[in-house]
C-alpha cells in the first residue's frame, strides 16, 4: 500500500501547477467564472475526492478543506471548488 500512495504523491506538484494555472485563469476572467465552471468541476472534485482517500489511508482521518487547499497550495483561492 505505501509503494501505491507514494507514487500517488508525486503527482501532486503536477496537480499543483495546473490548478494554479487555472486559478490564474478564472482570476484574468473574473465575469466567466460560472460560464466554464462545468468544464472543470467534475475534475476538481475528483481530485478532492482522492485527496481525501489517501489522507484516510495515511492517517485514518478526515481531510479537513484547508489541508485541500494546502497540498495544491492554493489557499482560499479556490473556495470556490469544492
Amino acid at each position: 500500500m505505501e509503494e501505491v500512495l507514494e507514487k500517488a504523491n508525486t503527482q501532486i506538484d503536477v496537480l499543483k501547477e495546473l490548478f494554479s494555472q487555472l486559478v490564474e485563469i478564472v482570476r484574468e476572467r473574473p465575469g466567466e467564472y460560472y460560464r466554464y465552471h462545468g468544464d472543470w468541476r467534475t475534475e476538481a472534485q475528483q481530485v478532492v475526492s482522492l485527496f481525501a482517500f489517501m489522507h484516510w489511508l495515511e492517517t485514518g482521518e478526515l481531510l479537513i478543506h484547508t489541508k485541500v487547499e494546502e497540498k495544491l497550495g492554493c489557499k482560499s483561492h479556490l473556495v470556490f471548488f469544492f
